[in-house]
């Protein structure tokens, strides 16, 4: 049976919309020609809600990527969950949230249009270490939680929003793999900030994998119910795995190899080696954080948020320095072939032949002075990056 409360909302969001988003409303005959009738080979996405297709339509005279999900006719909550996505969509607009193009209501035909992330949804880079790499979920683990700091907030007329169904397939990813887009907002609740620790009864829907075990015992949902599932969702990352596979749930395995100490028997070996020890460690704290038994004591977005951005600096820098040491190695390279080969006086050329190297016409006074630069500039070089190390660390201790 469908909740009271959720009607009551679902049919505010449906009025509010009537009146003031039609300027988003596309037609359906628009929607035919982007999606070249529904054809199958535009599908990029299936779901409960619906197929989900890809095609491009034209505003202001530029053509825009779009994802348009269609409502499947067979679903009897669909109706619900339509205009509850829109009616969230239409209110929110940040960066890591995923932008709302507009809708179709026509027909008996239900869309909700979107402009598209070209890389589509997390899921399908979890277990590839290579296309996402560590450097890349440090920084998609960050703009996510930031993405929920913002819902979570208040986001004007002393309102938040509990997403109550963040999962791997909800995070869309752009071109770069960088920037998530959080999306379906479907099962969402629009809350008081003033009622924030407050329990939200009602129907509960979510994924299976990513569901708050404590809504057993509250029957409902606060904010924390999202920390759970961002919890997960970090672990995915982290490890390598998805909630659900190989009929084992992934959170309780983790937070069992977390409190033991053997995180790293459940991480994927290509993932692990490119690891360092400080991102790993509160990269996988604050993944366990998210999971604790008592939602209070579970931190809050912008707590997860601050920790997640620790560990991405501190990689950055060890990045940056690996980078810096590659160059400087290059350089001694180099240097050390001019200096082998000066006495016949060529040198090796960047195309792998030989060229007369300006160095012969060198007094071995003068090669004397150059080698000792050089040698300078290189200790001054690692005398900078390890300075840079040892502040930023300090700074964020």
């Amino acid at each position: 049976m469908k909740n009271l409360v959720r009607d009551f909302e679902y049919d505010k969001c449906k009025s509010t919309l009537s009146m003031s988003s039609l300027t988003k409303k596309i037609p359906l005959e628009e929607i035919l020609e982007a999606t070249n009738n529904f054809a199958k080979k535009n599908i990029i996405g299936k779901g409960g809600f619906g197929n989900v297709y890809k095609g491009k339509i034209t505003r202001s005279g530029k053509s825009i990527k779009i994802a348009a999900r269609r409502l499947g006719r067979n679903q009897w909550q669909g109706d619900v969950e339509f205009w509850t996505e829109i009616f969230m969509l239409s209110t929110l607009s940040y960066p890591n949230i995923v932008e709302l193009i507009g809708y179709c209501d026509e027909k008996d035909e239900k869309f909700i249009i979107y402009r598209a992330c070209s890389n589509g949804s997390l899921v399908r880079y979890l277990s590839d270490p290579t296309t996402l790499s560590w450097f890349h979920r440090l920084y998609l683990s960050f703009y996510l939680a930031d993405a929920i700091v913002y819902i979570h907030g208040d986001l004007g007329a002393g309102y938040y929003i509990i997403h109550g169904n963040i999962n791997s397939s909800t995070i869309i990813l752009d071109c770069h793999l960088y920037h998530p887009r959080l999306s379906g907002f479907e099962h969402s609740i629009k809350r008081s900030v003033d009622r924030k620790d407050q329990v939200y009864i009602g129907d509960v829907i979510g994924t299976h994998g990513y569901m708050d075990p404590a809504i057993e015992t509250s029957k409902g949902v606060t904010h924390k119910t999202d920390i759970y599932s961002l919890g997960v969702v970090l672990f995915e990352l982290l490890c390598g795995r998805k909630a659900f596979e190989d009929n084992k749930l992934l959170a309780p395995l983790a937070k069992k190899h977390y409190e033991n100490g053997t995180l790293r028997e459940i991480i994927h070996p290509d993932l692990w080696n490119q690891m360092d020890p400080e991102s790993f460690k509160l990269f996988s704290k604050a993944a366990y954080s998210c999971l604790h038994e008592d939602p209070t004591q579970r931190p809050d977005a912008s707590q997860i948020c601050d920790k997640l951005l620790k560990a991405k600096i501190i990689h950055e820098k060890l990045v940056d320095y690996k980078e810096d040491m590659d160059y400087v190695d290059a350089i001694q390279n180099l240097f050390m072939a001019d200096k082998e080969v000066k006495k016949s006086g060529f040198a090796v050329s960047g195309n792998g032949g030989t060229t007369m190297s300006s160095m012969h016409n060198m007094t071995d006074e003068a090669f004397l002075a150059f080698d000792s630069m050089m040698t300078s500039m290189v200790v001054s070089r690692l005398r900078s990056i390890s300075l840079i190390l040892v502040i930023s660390r300090v700074r964020l201790l």
